[in-house]
């Protein structure tokens, strides 16, 4: 007779790939095949603010409803964008469905020329509409103007060297910006407050990769030349915050989240009255009771599409991080890795991986590529490869591991 255990499947899915429904579903689709174990499955859509989080919010709580403002997207073109009314006075906003480019836009993918406009125009909308609890999923994004296109369309004024207004502003203008002015700004309302919910923590040294990836392969010969614009222009923009709020009370806290969506935390962080900055994966698991659900399992699965020094914050580490307070055994199925894994399956990951709480690895993909964005012309081959490997090894890894 099969063994009866309590299985939770957890998570947001594989960035771009794989949903959280297509993740939970080739799980649950092996897990009925185990010969060893009934499984009694759980499933727990969660996000950490990037990608997806508003999918994931609309499962979590009851009573939602969506709906939709035509506004800028990253490329400043209108576009019709959901948000998600949460009660009377609340929304939620998430960025990467205003600010992310679509993978084969392949002519906006170019940060020089993108802008974080939309966002700070929703935010506008949402507030005209009467709501005052705004929060902001933040991550998942193709900007890269230091958040300076967002506080634009909420009316701080920004001039360059000669006094003049600049305004739009993209990411190829930030290092031109010498002074501002907030004065009358909406950010200074005392009855507007809103909430980030960071997909990492990730400082300003941390911003490279991220930046790197955010330009399209279409502008591959030019990719150092763009980067290197970018990233004095972002120099230029830390500078300013510096020299304006370095005396800040929540300086050194805020500074943790710059290297986010662009550094979009940059300047904003200060101009905004009443704001409070978390990170995301904290806040859904949260509202989701998760630990209470991860408290009457004996397994957990969970994974992402590339394990790698971005992952630390992410949902999918603080999912492993709750398996280990409670000492359940935790699966964690991953894309590709920059990490030095011996084989595709690790019953002993290395040391620092298991002081995570991750039990077990299996890698559907392989050793990750540096600097290489995810190929998108091949996702169906991902897809597929993915849940071959989840067939092949997934029960046998189970066995293994409750031996």
């Amino acid at each position: 007779m099969k063994k009866k255990i309590n299985t939770v499947i957890a998570g947001s899915g594989f960035k771009d790939s794989f949903s959280f429904d297509d993740f939970s579903n080739v799980i649950s689709s092996q897990l009925l095949k185990d010969r060893d174990y009934k499984h009694n499955i759980f499933l727990s859509p969660l996000a950490d603010g990037g990608e997806k989080s508003i999918n994931a919010l609309e499962k979590i709580l009851n009573n939602t409803r969506r709906e939709k403002a035509l506004i800028y997207n990253a490329a400043r073109e209108k576009t019709n964008i959901d948000y998600l009314v949460i009660n009377s006075d609340s929304v939620f906003i998430d960025s990467s469905l205003i600010l992310k480019i679509d993978f084969d836009d392949f002519d906006n993918q170019n940060p020089l020329y993108l802008s974080s406009e939309g966002l700070g125009e929703m935010v506008q909308f949402v507030y005209k509409k009467g709501f005052r609890n705004i929060i902001i999923g933040l991550g998942g994004t193709s900007t890269v103007d230091a958040g300076l296109g967002f506080l634009d369309a909420l009316g701080v004024i920004f001039y360059d060297s000669k006094g003049i207004q600049i305004s739009p502003l993209y990411g190829e203008d930030i290092s031109k910006v010498v002074n501002f002015d907030a004065y009358g700004s909406l950010l200074l309302n005392d009855d507007l407050n809103i909430t980030f919910l960071c997909d990492a923590k990730a400082n300003f040294s941390q911003i490279e990769t991220p930046t790197l990836l955010k330009i399209g392969s279409k502008y591959d010969q030019e990719k150092y030349n763009i980067f290197n614009q970018l990233k004095n222009g972002l120099d230029h923009t830390l500078k300013l915050s510096n020299n304006f709020f370095s005396s800040h009370r929540d300086f050194n806290n805020f500074s943790n989240f710059f290297g986010v969506a662009g550094g979009m935390l940059i300047l904003s962080s200060f101009l905004i009255k009443n704001l409070k900055v978390q990170l995301g994966a904290e806040y859904f698991i949260h509202i989701s009771n998760f630990e209470n659900l991860v408290k009457k399992a004996d397994l957990v699965i969970t994974g992402e599409g590339m394990l790698d020094n971005s992952t630390l914050g992410k949902i999918p580490i603080k999912i492993s991080l709750i398996a280990k307070k409670y000492n359940k055994k935790l699966i964690y199925i991953i894309g590709s890795t920059d990490e030095k894994l011996n084989s595709p399956i690790e019953y002993m990951p290395p040391r620092e991986l298991q002081e995570l709480g991750i039990s077990a690895i299996l890698t559907t993909l392989g050793k990750k590529q540096k600097e290489i964005p995810i190929r998108y012309d091949l996702l169906d081959f991902y897809k597929s490869n993915t849940t071959n490997k989840i067939g092949q090894h997934l029960n046998s890894m189970i066995a293994e591991l409750f031996q």
